[in-house]
């Protein structure tokens, strides 16, 4: 992903937050691919970063999971994980 597309999504994810609009959150994510999530997280700062894990559907979590850096990735905390949204996202970009 190009840098200024990962900023604009940094700035969208920011914007959803800063609104309280989860469901906004979750289109964000449903738009984008695994590795374009991974990037994201691995660019937004923890408490951001800690608001949109749950919003990554758990069909899609492994993959996101394997994409993030070592420091993203030990800071998930696996019980945050039962709390990932459960169904899956047939429209989904690959």
């Amino acid at each position: 992903m190009a840098e200024d597309q990962n900023e604009k999504l940094r700035q969208d994810i920011s914007d959803a937050q800063g609104s309280d609009d989860i469901d906004a959150v979750t289109r964000i994510l449903e738009g984008i691919g695994a590795a374009d999530t991974a990037n994201l997280l691995n660019s937004l700062p923890p408490q951001q970063r800690d608001a949109v894990w749950p919003q990554i559907s758990i069909d899609d979590l492994g993959e996101v999971l394997l994409e993030t850096n070592d420091e993203v990735r030990d800071a998930e905390n696996p019980r945050r994980q039962r709390n990932h949204r459960h169904h899956r996202n047939h429209g989904r970009r690959r």
